[in-house]
């Protein structure tokens, strides 16, 4: 049995820009690649002293398997008009068959 993913979102790859020495970097300056795909999101308790002291609310994203390569910690997420920054490496949940879904934490952007 899988996890359902009853809504959309579009997760946000950013752009990779030469730096004055030629390396690429990550850039959010332009504009990023959308992926749109299927998608489950639910808020993860927060204790109260966090949210007392202006925490930030904590998300949970499922994603489909297909994913597996393409999101990444540096991805955002998209989802009802309000944008997540992805909160540490995706996890991989897996069966005998490979990966069945992906999870990652998320926080809302600062002013977005």
């Amino acid at each position: 049995m899988g996890v359902r993913l009853r809504d959309r979102a579009v997760v946000l790859v950013p752009a990779r820009k030469a730096d004055s020495n030629g390396l690429k970097r990550i850039t959010w300056d332009l504009a990023p690649t959308e992926v749109p795909t299927p998608f489950q999101g639910e808020q993860t308790p927060t204790p109260a002293s966090a949210e007392d002291d202006g925490g930030l609310a904590t998300w949970k994203g499922f994603l489909p398997p297909s994913l597996d390569g393409i999101v990444t910690s540096v991805c955002r997420i998209r989802w009802h008009d309000e944008v997540y920054e992805i909160d540490g490496p995706p996890v991989r949940h897996r069966s005998g068959r490979g990966v069945r879904f992906l999870t990652v934490a998320m926080k809302k952007t600062q002013g977005n």
